[in-house]
């Protein structure tokens, strides 16, 4: 595990998926431990697409790819190219059988200030290929709720009315619903996760804040770069996961062409672009 360490917060990053491992502020570990009875990720990249192809697969000029859900990213070993006391810097650099383009996706870690429980997470897309190169990126931190998700809500920084996508599987419904906010805030529990993740676009806020209502710790996750927010918990587990998203999940009646996909970003040969979110602890 590769080590990070300010005057107040302590995080380790595993280089295989360029996965944050372990958040540990005031004593406290403050990331889930992926227990692999309930959910074993921590906090995977999603890439080269956030969320799942319809039947696992997309077609592009022709010919037909298979694609787990959100991609191959978070099962591949990344280089370490740059790491101090506060920050590390990983790349994936590989042209993969069922992904038709050469790129280069780099994941950076960094703690920002000496005193703060901030980590920012960029991550810098590059068209390595001599055509334009279609991709999608999404992030996917799991934060520990131990005394239970009920005692847990989320606040929005702008007054949304949020209109929760449908899902039907892994894919969206044309229909929404949706959910009035009290103070910015939005109550946990209940059957919020039921069938599966909440998913928001088109939102005000450009960050959201978990609060524990028992110990008053909270985690603010800003996404400025990021238009569609998913939230997500198995039903029970002790955790929240928060997940800035490029793409949104696909409809049901999608096409299967990648060019097609809501969200999909293009980037042109030797051109790169990053894109920032940053998670502070308190």
């Amino acid at each position: 595990m590769l080590q990070l360490k300010n005057d107040v917060l302590q995080a380790q990053v595993n280089p295989f998926g360029a996965e944050l491992h372990s958040v540990v502020l005031a004593g406290a570990e403050r990331l889930w431990q992926g227990d692999p009875a309930v959910w074993s990720g921590r906090a995977p990249v999603l890439f080269p697409v956030a969320g799942a192809f319809l039947h696992g697969q997309y077609t592009y000029a022709g010919k037909t790819y298979a694609m787990p859900q959100h991609g191959f990213a978070r099962k591949r070993a990344f280089q370490v190219t740059a790491q101090d006391a506060r920050s590390v810097s990983l790349l994936l650099d590989s042209k993969e059988e069922n992904y038709p383009f050469a790129c280069r996706l780099f994941v950076s870690f960094a703690l920002p200030a000496a005193d703060t429980g901030a980590i920012r997470v960029t991550y810098r897309v590059e068209n390595a290929g001599d055509e334009a190169m279609y991709y999608g990126l999404g992030a996917h931190e799991a934060y520990a709720c131990p005394e239970g998700i009920e005692h847990c809500q989320v606040v929005f920084s702008a007054d949304d009315v949020l209109r929760q996508g449908v899902l039907s599987g892994a894919q969206l419904t044309h229909e929404t619903v949706e959910r009035r906010l009290t103070d910015r805030t939005l109550p946990l529990g209940g059957e919020c996760f039921i069938p599966d993740a909440m998913v928001f676009s088109g939102l005000a806020s450009r960050s959201v804040t978990l609060k524990n209502t028992v110990n008053s710790r909270t985690v603010r996750v800003d996404f400025p770069d990021f238009p569609h927010l998913l939230l997500w918990q198995k039903p029970g587990a002790a955790f929240l996961a928060i997940e800035p998203w490029l793409n949104p999940p696909e409809f049901t009646d999608h096409d299967g062409q990648l060019i097609h996909k809501p969200g999909i970003q293009r980037l042109a040969p030797g051109e790169g672009r990053e894109y920032v979110h940053t998670i502070t602890f308190g």
